[in-house]
């Protein structure tokens, strides 16, 4: 087999991957026999993109021909810091697409001795809903809770 990456930055706020892998000619055809070595990965393709702002916004994309999807993370300050709002989406072709989006709010202010998160989105074809909470009672004791909703 062979695989190669080739990583380039394209200015000082984004990079760009590509990840090439190349399996055996041998691998279509073997089988693993109980016990042995697994078979090799299939050839693939992974094109991997991500970009920064000054505002501390971070946006990461992923395609991946092995697996068949495409994957998107997106990370962005609000309100100056208090909150971060953070976006999560897979797409595969199947019915295990996901897509997520959470406000974490309190957790970039240093003096605060809370953080809170929201969640929604789908997963699997349902919906899903969660919060947490957690509260310093110390500085080095925290306590919380998390619930989450999967229809």
């Amino acid at each position: 087999g062979f695989r190669c990456d080739v990583n380039k930055q394209m200015s000082p706020s984004m990079l760009v991957m590509h990840s090439f892998a190349l399996s055996p000619a041998s691998a279509a055809s073997s089988s693993p026999m109980q016990g042995g070595p697994p078979p090799p990965p299939p050839s693939s393709y992974t094109f991997i993109t991500q970009v920064g702002d000054d505002s501390g916004g971070i946006f990461v994309s992923r395609v991946d021909t092995a697996r068949g999807g495409v994957d998107a993370r997106m990370h962005r300050p609000l309100l100056g810091g208090l909150a971060l709002l953070k976006l999560q989406m897979s797409l595969s072709g199947s019915e295990n697409d996901t897509l997520l989006a959470e406000v974490d709010v309190g957790t970039a202010i240093p003096i605060l001795t809370w953080t809170a998160n929201l969640k929604y989105g789908s997963m699997g074809g349902g919906p899903v809903w969660g919060a947490n909470y957690w509260q310093a009672i110390t500085p080095n004791f925290l306590m919380g809770g998390e619930g989450m909703y999967i229809a």
